[in-house]
């Protein structure tokens, strides 16, 4: 789904601008991905909802809906501890990450698309489309913190060794569902007479001659 390419653009977009060392960079990646990196950000949709909206116009032929995918993010920090350089990159990383997701409406623009009907039955005429943009909605921190053993005398010699800090997000992707169907050409209409209450069909086209 393009939402999923836009997201993964605009993430790898905030943080690589901050380094020119592309060694130094996140790599952003969705769920499942056997791709690791030293600097990683893991994207993993996790539910979606999908209710319908208020119509803004009847004569419109098509009934929209709200599509709501939820995410988790997930940022991954791998290395060394020496001068608390990790330490350090954690908490920088940590706070642009919430500066970003819940100090600003992330819009992820044009990420429309018709969603391929996977039924077998499939009806002609009948559509569901992604149209316009998303945005990132609700985003709210679930767990933050360091992993790597720190436990025994040796701590002291390992202290060079590699360990990661993550922190994971929740989040909800946002946007807009057009449901199309067909509409039937008309058939027939009916009057009611308002004195006697007798109804008279009359056919929209001529009746073929035998």
């Amino acid at each position: 789904m393009k939402v999923f390419d836009e997201l993964e653009r605009v993430l790898e977009a905030h943080f690589g601008r901050r380094t020119s060392d592309s060694s130094r960079a996140l790599h952003v990646v969705t769920e499942p991905s056997n791709a690791m990196a030293r600097r990683e950000i893991r994207i993993m949709p996790t539910a979606q909802r999908l209710a319908q909206a208020d119509a803004v116009n009847e004569w419109v032929a098509y009934s929209p809906y709200e599509l709501v995918i939820d995410v988790t993010i997930s940022v991954r920090l791998s290395g060394g501890n020496s001068n608390k350089l990790l330490t350090s990159e954690a908490m920088l990383h940590a706070i642009t990450l919430n500066e970003l997701l819940t100090q600003r409406l992330m819009v992820l623009k044009d990420i429309g698309e018709p969603l391929p009907d996977m039924r077998t039955d499939m009806t002609a005429g009948w559509q569901l489309a992604i149209v316009g943009d998303a945005e990132l909605t609700g985003a709210k921190r679930l767990a933050s913190g360091f992993a790597g053993s720190q436990q025994g005398p040796e701590f002291e010699q390992r202290k060079d060794d590699l360990y990661t800090w993550r922190e994971d997000w929740q989040a909800s992707l946002v946007m807009t569902v057009h449901r199309t169907f067909p509409n039937p050409r008309l058939q027939q209409m009916v009057f009611t007479e308002a004195c006697t209450g007798n109804e008279i069909t009359v056919p929209t086209h001529e009746p073929k001659e035998a």
